[in-house]
């Protein structure tokens, strides 16, 4: 529709009324006036084409100049009902498809017409529309765009006289450009002739002829002249010196005749009428292409005072050698004197001056070291490092701090450091006798390696106590079920005998267990993976993981979504999570909140970097307790062997370390989170292996007997299952009712309660902050008729160091028999009873 041809298009300019093709004239020549005048900006050029189109083309509402931004064609200028700033998309648009095309498009419908946005132009009411490109260098840079809401509004003619508009833009910014190149050179100028004039030193130009026609602001200064008298003048000569003029005119002559550079020194009048000393250099400035020399450009320097310099320098020169020769004799002195070993050598290594310190450290005579390979008295366990230094000094490489022996006359050796610098063929070197700090660090390195072996027996010392106690707890547990068992056996009583078999087999496993977590230390166990799933494995040691900890931690269990399977020991990997709920449950002694969560996790880049892993999946077990928490110093040894914070007997400080050997030799890692009175996060990383089904082996809960009626009340505790197993058979054999605790706190409470007890039966080493001297002594403050029997696995003296035992008080030691056991419960009880 909009290539159409309508009637209207066919009239000619003829047939128009006269009045309005007066009336367009004068409109074209206001525009074109208008453009020849200067304007500051383009966009003082656009607003006057837009308001000109308005003015020549009367049929017209609005007129603007559209220049492209990005997908967008915007209105700088805008005249009518067209608003400056207006921004519509470059496609589909009249003036996009005018500006691509680069010719005048004609719009008659702009509701239907399909080179435009039909949709836009509805919206904002444009019926008639005119396009008409504007160049600039050869190119189409912006759109003269006219709009009508009337349809049909724009004839033919109003197209050209859009293109006359566009005519008269090229000629604005030209005119715009030859304002602004004028302007560019005036500011050059000035520019160059503020740059002349801030350099300290006259500049000047001349003509091929040598005529100056250019001086900086200097020349003034210098001549008392000013600078356009003296272009005027050209008073060159007059100013020289006598002596001096035709030096200098010979010299301009013969680099005008070679174009070569003018260089000449003379003295010239200053204002002041004195003669200074200048040095005048000047260079010829060629055509390109004829290599015609068409100007010179030159500057001249005050260089009086250099020169009169020049007699001071003399003088300095005979002060600087009695200076010298001072200088020399005290190196020479410094040279005799040094208590360092000076030298001067060369790069083959031949010694060719040796101050007299070489015979005071080493003994030789001076003479006999002199050209010498100073090879010959170096220690041949040195000799290789010593070559590669030299090397280094052949290479021009410095050496310092170098160490190496040197053989003393009397055949000792002394240590020297060495500091050595090569000068072209010379090597000049430092020498200092450190063989007393040598011998100073052998001694503290021999203090140390003793100290850190001190601290190694005291760590085996405390490993074996701490080994010594779990293996009494364990042997006592064997010992008892067997002779339980034998009892039994010999009365014919044959039921329920597997509580007490299970129980042995359960300490000698629990036994095996201690001695793979010093294999796992030393990570050097047999392992034996399977496929396992974390998660499943938490899951079936989540009510042996609560009857450990006890009700006064509240566990949590967090499975993540979807987990993945590993490959590990899955006997292993129940002992590694018992440990770390264990130490957890230690560090909460008032109670708290143990979470035992899995995840799956990828590690890639610095994230793998920060655990130490290389990228991959991996699945995490993570245990986190709100517990004590650690120091830094703490925390950074928590992972060593043998380290604990533990009370003598409470720990052997190998859980956290077979916890890290595991992780490590399955292919993982464990890190470590901890601050003091935040608690502690510990996660447990094991290499992704997918599987169906995980194999996973889930702890038997350990049997509880039932309480039994007698005639006496007995409380036992006992952290060891097995130990309170026992003592509970003997005593209600013996008719006793008794009552169990695993640790000092829940036994205080039952105490707290006001149950009445006999007697006391507990072990020395309790978990939970309180140890059973501590108990018992509680104990009695509630009841103080209480009887008490310690059974331990440490000796007497070390167990009860904190005091002697008091009345109605014994000691068992383990491993013991239940012989043993009856025997001493019977002591008490009878004591009791009378």
């Amino acid at each position: 529709m909009g290539a159409t041809r309508h009637p209207r298009c066919a009239t000619s300019p003829s047939a128009l009324p006269s009045r309005a093709a007066l009336a367009e004239q004068e409109a074209l020549l206001a525009a074109h006036r208008r453009f020849t005048r200067p304007m500051r900006s383009e966009d003082e050029v656009w607003q006057a084409v837009a308001e000109a189109a308005l003015d020549v083309v009367r049929a017209a509402h609005g007129a603007s100049v559209a220049l492209p931004e990005g997908d967008d064609l915007v209105c700088h200028g805008a005249a009518g009902s067209i608003e400056a700033g207006t921004r519509f998309r470059r496609n589909p648009s009249l003036s996009g498809r005018c500006l691509e095309e680069g010719r005048p498009l004609l719009m008659a419908d702009g509701f239907n017409d399909p080179r435009a946005n039909t949709a836009i132009n509805r919206a904002k009411g444009i019926r008639s529309a005119i396009a008409v490109p504007f160049p600039l260098r050869g190119r189409f840079v912006g759109v003269l765009r006219l709009i009508s809401p009337k349809a049909d509004a724009f004839t033919e003619r109003d197209s050209a006289l859009a293109q006359i508009l566009a005519g008269i833009i090229g000629t604005g910014l030209s005119s715009l450009g030859e304002q602004r190149a004028l302007m560019a050179a005036r500011e050059s100028d000035a520019k160059q002739q503020l740059m002349a004039d801030a350099v300290p030193h006259i500049l000047w130009q001349a003509d091929a002829e040598g005529r100056v026609d250019f001086l900086n602001r200097r020349w003034a200064e210098v001549t008392g002249i000013p600078a356009d008298h003296a272009l005027q003048a050209q008073p060159w000569l007059e100013l020289l010196h006598p002596e001096d003029r035709q030096a200098v005119a010979d010299a301009w002559m013969a680099a005008s005749r070679k174009g070569c550079e003018f260089r000449v020194t003379y003295r010239q009048r200053d204002a002041k009428g004195c003669f200074r000393w200048m040095v005048n250099i000047g260079l010829p400035y060629r055509e390109p292409g004829t290599g015609r020399i068409t100007r010179w450009f030159g500057s001249t320097v005050d260089v009086h005072d250099e020169m009169q310099g020049r007699e001071q320098v003399r003088r300095l020169n005979a002060e600087l050698e009695r200076v010298v020769a001072e200088r020399t004799l005290e190196r020479d002195q410094i040279w005799m004197s040094s208590t360092d070993l000076l030298c001067v050598a060369s790069v083959q290594g031949q010694m060719l001056a040796l101050n007299p310190a070489w015979t005071r450290t080493l003994g030789w005579p001076v003479e006999s070291l002199i050209d010498q390979p100073f090879m010959d008295y170096v220690h041949s366990e040195d000799h290789e490092r010593t070559s590669q230094a030299m090397e280094g000094l052949r290479r021009g490489q410095a050496q310092f701090h170098f160490v190496n022996r040197y053989r003393h006359q009397d055949g000792s050796w002394r240590w020297l450091s060495w500091n050595a610098n090569p000068v072209e063929e010379r090597i000049f070197a430092t020498a200092r006798d450190i063989t007393a700090e040598k011998d100073h660090e052998e001694l503290l390195q021999q203090l140390e390696d003793q100290l850190r072996q001190s601290q190694k027996m005291e760590a085996v010392g405390q490993l074996t106590g701490g080994l010594a106690h779990d293996f009494n707890n364990l042997l006592t547990g064997v010992i008892g079920s067997l002779d339980l068992l034998e009892a039994r056996l010999q009365r014919g009583r044959l039921e329920d005998l597997d509580r007490f078999i299970l129980a042995a087999r359960g300490a000698a496993e629990r036994a095996a267990s201690l001695t793979h977590r010093l294999m796992a230390f030393s990570r050097r166990q047999t392992l034996d993976p399977r496929p396992v799933r974390a998660d499943e494995l938490v899951l079936g040691m989540e009510e042996l993981v609560r009857r450990t900890v006890g009700p006064g931690i509240r566990v949590e269990v967090a499975r993540g979504d979807a987990p993945w399977g590993t490959l590990c020991d899955p006997n292993q990997l129940e002992n590694a999570l018992l440990n770390l709920c264990i130490n957890a449950r230690d560090a909460m002694p008032q109670g708290g909140r143990l979470r035992i969560s899995t995840a799956n996790l990828s590690l890639e880049g610095r994230g793998a970097q920060l655990v130490r892993l290389t990228p991959g999946d991996y699945v995490v077990m993570r245990v986190a307790d709100t517990g004590t928490g650690m120091p830094p110093e703490v925390l950074a040894r928590a992972f060593d062997p043998f380290f604990t914070t533990k009370p003598i007997g409470q720990g052997t400080g190998l859980g956290l370390s077979m916890v890290y050997g595991f992780a490590r030799q399955s292919g993982g890692e464990v890190s470590i989170e901890s601050r003091p009175g935040q608690g502690t996060a510990i996660s447990l990383f094991l290499p992704r292996h997918d599987v169906d089904r995980a194999d996973v082996t889930v702890p038997a809960p350990v049997p509880v007997l039932e309480p039994a009626p007698g005639p006496f009340s007995v409380l036992v505790v006992d952290d060891e299952p097995t130990v309170r197993l026992l003592a509970r058979e003997v005593l209600q054999e013996m008719g006793c009712s008794v009552d169990e605790a695993s640790e000092a706190g829940a036994a205080f409470a039952m105490l707290q309660s006001g149950r009445a007890f006999d007697l006391l039966v507990t072990d020395v080493g309790l978990p939970g902050g309180m140890n059973g001297r501590q108990l018992a002594d509680a104990a009695r403050v509630l009841q103080p008729e209480l009887k008490i029997l310690f059974i331990t696995g440490y000796a007497e003296e070390a167990a009860l160091r904190e005091g002697s035992l008091g009345r109605d008080m014994e000691i068992l030691a383990k491993p013991f028999n239940v012989e043993a056991l009856h025997r001493r419960l019977s002591a008490l009880l009878e004591a009791e009873d009378r």
